[in-house]
């Protein structure tokens, strides 16, 4: 029969703390991307002509609201 040691730690030391660590870096690296894929799609709608931002419903006037939905 195999003896289970209850007393051993879970984790080895530190495990929790560079867990931690990497997950906020993981955090801090997928906001950024979101920001940057946000900027980008403001850029790009705020390069297109009246007639193109038409063809996908939306007017000029639109785009400050586009953009502040954008970055929330």
């Amino acid at each position: 029969m195999t003896q289970i040691n209850v007393n051993a730690p879970a984790l080895p030391r530190g495990a929790l703390a560079i867990h931690s660590a990497i997950s906020a870096v993981e955090t801090l690296v997928a906001e950024i991307a979101l920001w940057n894929a946000r900027r980008n799609t403001a850029r790009a709608l705020a390069r297109l002509s009246d007639r193109q931002l038409a063809d996908i419903g939306l007017l000029g006037a639109d785009l400050n609201e586009v953009a502040a939905r954008l970055r929330r």
